[in-house]
């Protein structure tokens, strides 16, 4: 452990978020930086370059162990991933993150959905370039791994997470195209924020 994670250790929570990509870490990282110089140093956003599910939480893994992280002493671990196109490493993905307490963050067909969900409700079945059609309808800039990109969109946080939870997850095993729940670690983040102000 660092001595910065050991000295913010030894009273507070750590919550790590390992993304699967650049647009994901971008995003994740502007919402940080939103959050009080407090909660600052406790959020660890990741990225290992890595879009394969069951990489990233050998990853997620090995970083519990680097950091020492603990989830029964509220520190969180969250992998924020694309719903794998060979669903059949859902089942053994659920039991390693399981055992480890690692919280799979969904997103199907891809994360750009969640961006997507500022804007509209999304209901019918798209694929990853109808998703990025349709948000670039919304957002004609947009481009992946854009640093401003929580920035352009933070104030329709709000909608986002009720169009979000309009089309939900119920379980994680048998996610139905579109589906997410980006929402539920945003609302985390944002809860922190308003326990803090």
């Amino acid at each position: 452990m660092t001595p910065r994670v050991r000295r913010i250790r030894s009273t507070n929570p750590i919550y790590l978020i390992v993304t699967e990509g650049e647009t994901e870490q971008k995003y994740f990282e502007g919402l940080r930086r939103r959050c009080p110089r407090k909660i600052v140093n406790r959020i660890y956003v990741k990225n290992p370059n890595d879009t394969d599910l069951m990489s990233l939480i050998k990853y997620c893994c090995d970083q519990i162990h680097q950091m020492e992280l603990n989830t029964g002493k509220g520190d969180r671990i969250f992998c924020v991933v694309d719903y794998p196109q060979n669903e059949k490493v859902i089942p053994n993905s659920l039991k390693m993150t399981g055992k480890k307490g690692i919280e799979l963050i969904f997103s199907r067909p891809c994360f750009e959905l969640w961006f997507l969900l500022h804007f509209k409700r999304v209901f019918a079945s798209l694929n990853n370039r109808e998703i990025m059609k349709e948000l670039k309808k919304k957002l004609p800039k947009y481009r992946k791994a854009d640093k401003r990109i929580f920035k352009k969109m933070e104030g329709m946080t709000e909608t986002a997470i009720s169009n979000a939870e309009s089309i939900g997850i119920t379980n994680l095993s048998d996610i139905r195209n579109p589906s997410t729940n980006v929402q539920e670690l945003v609302k985390f983040i944002l809860k922190l924020i308003k326990e803090e102000e």
